[in-house]
């Protein structure tokens, strides 16, 4: 009779009897997942079962102060975020001990080995200037244990931009490009590299089996050079070569600032001042309407200071004497939304226009770099932007014609393969969203 075989073993035989083959893994289920997005100023969370109970809340997230140690800024972050899951936890009727995945995102850095964070917004520099490398993850995670969280819980956090890319949900998105059309899922190794426009440039990456970090996770993709013939652009980072500048200091929304205030300097040194009036007194309509919002008192003094120095300005353009008051545009306050607002219809401001197309030309060329190295699958463009997208197409878009036109110049046909978009409308938070599906990978991988 033939003896039974184990469900590891098969019925080759060799020099010792049954050869044993491994057994494949099962995949852990996963009961209850929690996201959170770690904000400068509110923290955001959504904890979510898998029949159906949802809680989502909103808190303040910590504030440090200067005088304040290292360790009790770690600890006022921790104990900010940890309201927050809790209060989610009890608008969903969910016990925290009923999470057993845990993702969050943040800015800053996170390396993958020694898994500790560099977040110079929240928790500042160390005695050397640099950002101070704290451990979040395990005392955020020894503090949920108090709070009932079972000690098995996947507790796993990454870069804000790193978390977004592994998101599944993105909102509304535009399509700039169609590449090879639709990506309905990562498979393989295709990647997704997810940028974040917004006042600065920020890059994530990710694939079917969630985010790349790179060896120590200080991919800082903003700051990859693009050819430019601005060279009074620079970059805050510090760096600078003639005839090149980090793709933020063109492309991101100060960017876009700064580039203005060059075409308008410009502008006034060549006598042709018409557009610059118009173009700052829309800037002082929104300065001076933001003065009644809910500023700090450091934005409120500058805004004050801008609206007063721009006034100097005009009375000077209208008195015919202009170019001594160019050195004063260093003082007065740009905003991306009011130039790209100016780009439409017969009456569009051509700095304005100018602007955005030059801002859009950079961002094709660090667009076109990133997909001739990386050659992924897909691009999504998010961040505040992102809404440059909204309006228009390639042809009436400034930014995006700027854009498109540099994309056009392809020789490897990496770039028309790449599907890229923007995101343009919905109420997604990819920090929570990418963070719920990273921690999902790792708790059904027995990370």
């Amino acid at each position: 009779m033939m003896e039974k075989m184990m469900p590891h073993q098969t019925s080759e035989s060799g020099a010792d009897g049954l050869k044993e083959v491994p057994v494949k893994k099962l995949r852990r289920v996963l009961e209850c997942k929690c996201g959170v997005d770690i904000g400068g100023k509110f923290t955001k969370v959504k904890v979510q079962t898998k029949d159906g109970k949802v809680g989502e809340a909103t808190v303040a997230t910590f504030k440090k102060t200067d005088s304040m140690p290292i360790p009790e800024r770690v600890d006022g972050l921790v104990a900010s975020t940890v309201k927050a899951i809790k209060q989610a936890c009890e608008m969903g009727g969910i016990k925290i001990s009923e999470i057993q995945a845990l993702g969050f995102g943040a800015p800053g850095a996170r390396d993958p080995k020694t898994k500790t964070f560099r977040m110079p917004n929240a928790i500042g520099r160390d005695e050397s200037g640099k950002p101070a490398e704290v451990d979040f993850e395990g005392p955020l995670k020894k503090a949920l244990v108090s709070e009932g969280l079972i000690p098995t819980a996947v507790v796993r956090g990454g870069n804000d931009c790193d978390i977004a890319a592994a998101s599944e949900s993105f909102g509304e998105l535009k399509v700039l490009q169609e590449g090879r059309g639709e990506v309905k899922a990562l498979t393989g190794r295709q990647e997704r590299i997810f940028i974040l426009l917004g006042t600065g440039i920020g890059i994530g990456v990710a694939d079917k089996d969630g985010i790349n970090e790179g060896a120590t996770g200080k991919m800082e993709g903003g700051h990859i050079e693009v050819a430019t013939t601005l060279d009074e652009l620079r970059c805050g980072c510090g760096k600078h070569r003639a005839g090149s500048v980090c793709a933020e200091a063109a492309s991101s929304t100060t960017g876009m600032e700064n580039i203005a205030k060059i075409l308008t300097k410009k502008a006034i040194n060549g006598g042709a001042t018409t557009d610059v009036e118009a173009l700052l007194v829309e800037m002082q309509k929104w300065n001076r309407k933001k003065l009644g919002d809910d500023i700090d008192a450091g934005e409120r003094q500058s805004l004050q200071t801008s609206i007063s120095t721009v006034d100097k300005i005009l009375e000077a353009i209208r008195a015919g004497t202009g170019k001594d008051a160019v050195s004063l545009l260093d003082g007065v306050v740009f905003d991306s939304s009011i130039i790209d607002g100016m780009t439409e219809g017969e009456k569009a401001n051509a700095i304005a226009v100018d602007t955005m197309e030059l801002s859009g030309e950079h961002f094709g060329r660090y667009l076109s770099q990133m997909v001739t190295a990386r050659n992924p699958a897909e691009i999504i463009i998010g961040g505040g932007g992102s809404n440059l997208f909204r309006h228009g197409e390639a042809i009436t878009n400034p930014f995006w014609r700027g854009m498109a036109r540099e994309l056009s110049i392809d020789p490897f046909g990496a770039v028309s393969d790449t599907r890229i978009q923007a995101v343009v409308g919905g109420k997604e938070n990819l920090g929570i969203n990418g963070g719920m599906k990273q921690a999902q990978l790792e708790y059904e991988r027995g990370s």
